[in-house]
């Protein structure tokens, strides 16, 4: 349901100039909530032309019964070129202008959002008409500022009269995607994390490995071995497997108490998934088509630190609404191939966040590949900070042969934050 469908419009038309970058023409919008929109899009500018594209339709669907203009759908031999003041002025006066002064227009309030677009654009459409107040996002911050020009007081201190400022609309990240991409939705939420003992089993997780527990440890070695790719148990799709210890185990014949507890802890968050005896253990296989079971091993296998990073987010007074988990965007959610996903998006105080959560290196993965992933989905959604959460197994592997210092320096030459638990994540993010 749109957002805003109770809304009620003003009485106005609202200018801005549209660049590859539309998330604060968006939120100016929302903010103001005009009935008509007129988005100037620069000649030959195509990514600019697929952005104006798909902000119109977000504005359509938050903003029922607003209308939309573009000034790339107007027919006409005068161009719009951002970077040469000659011809911004005459298209200004042969187009502009007349446009204004349509019927649909007429008794409208206008206002000019001078946010966007080249520095030449926003000077010309400032002082090329009469704007009844003009709307300017500051870089950073969570408001709108509006003033008026007097071009009569030029120059000195009386030309620009500051009105006051306004918050921001308070967007969430899956709007923020969909202004970047055709096709954006979250995957539904991994049952086992609905679990009301999942979150606190996830912090145990992390403490005990960042304190090197061997019983998990061991635990997790074991699961490896069954759900990887060398594991013989692979072609088993719609039964669980039982294993003996020994082969669970690899070398022991009964599980330590220590490791018998986890388990124990793992089973209580889905008892039908996982059962024991002193025989062995019975367990899904890395191809379940199982439900449950698929969400039972994404989440032992990762999902859990997923889930924790949203915890300590919440923590620390970001609000569930500025987090999405799981978002996957593309061209089409109907074609697998053409969808990326992203473990966590926030949008909170102006700024979005894109963050990528991995345990551990997956069989044969090199950390170099992790940090090329982040960088991968950095266009996905605008202008992000990038941040990779690692697990503390994979930095205790690293560490000892200096590769972590080695992994650090690349993601700081690339851009991404790397962080390792609650404090760096948390001084990553902010």
């Amino acid at each position: 349901m749109p957002s805003s469908l109770s809304a009620t419009l003003s009485p106005m038309v609202y200018v801005a100039a549209v660049s590859d970058f539309t998330l604060p023409v968006f939120e100016a919008v929302m903010t103001r909530r005009p009935s008509h929109v007129l988005l100037l899009v620069s000649e030959g500018f195509n990514a600019a032309r697929e952005g104006a594209v798909r902000l119109q339709a977000q504005l359509e669907k938050e903003l029922p019964g607003i209308r939309v203009h573009r000034s790339d759908t107007e027919p006409s031999d005068c161009k719009l070129l951002g970077q040469d003041f000659d011809s911004l002025q005459t298209w200004i006066s042969r187009v502009l202008v007349p446009m204004l002064e349509r019927p649909v227009f007429a008794g409208l309030s206008r206002r000019f959002n001078m946010t966007g677009g080249t520095k030449a654009m926003s000077l010309a459409l400032a002082t090329g008409l009469h704007w009844d107040r003009i709307d300017y996002k500051p870089d950073g911050q969570a408001a709108l500022q509006e003033f008026c020009l007097d071009t009569g007081q030029f120059p000195g201190d009386r030309a620009i009269h500051r009105i006051h400022s306004v918050p921001l609309f308070k967007t969430t990240p899956l709007q923020v995607a969909l202004l970047y991409n055709n096709d954006a939705y979250q995957d539904p939420e991994n049952r086992i994390s609905l679990h009301p003992g999942s979150t606190p089993l996830a912090i145990k997780i992390e403490e005990a490995l960042t304190r090197g527990d061997a019983g998990l440890k061991e635990l997790f070695a074991a699961l490896e071995r069954l759900w990887g790719p060398e594991s013989g148990h692979g072609k088993t799709r719609n039964r669980p497997v039982t294993v003996s210890w020994q082969e669970f185990l690899g070398d022991k014949h009964a599980p330590s108490e220590h490791l018998t507890a986890w388990l124990e802890a793992f089973q209580r968050l889905a008892p039908e998934v996982i059962t024991m005896d002193q025989q062995g253990v019975t367990l899904p296989t890395r191809n379940s088509r199982s439900g449950l079971s698929k969400d039972f091993m994404r989440w032992v296998s990762g999902h859990w630190l997923e889930q924790l990073a949203d915890h300590w987010l919440q923590q620390q007074g970001v609000p569930a609404s500025a987090i999405v988990r799981n978002l996957k965007v593309g061209r089409d959610h109907r074609i697998s191939e053409s969808q990326r996903e992203t473990d966590l998006l926030i949008y909170w105080n102006g700024q979005a966040t894109l963050v990528e959560v991995k345990a551990d290196l997956p069989p044969g993965g090199k950390p170099s590949d992790l940090e090329r992933q982040v960088s991968s989905l950095q266009q996905r959604f605008g202008k992000t900070r990038k941040v990779l959460l690692t697990g503390p197994q994979l930095k205790q592997k690293l560490e000892p042969r200096g590769s972590w210092e080695r992994f650090a320096m690349q993601c700081a030459t690339a851009s991404v934050l790397l962080c390792w638990d609650k404090a760096s994540f948390w001084k990553a993010v902010t």
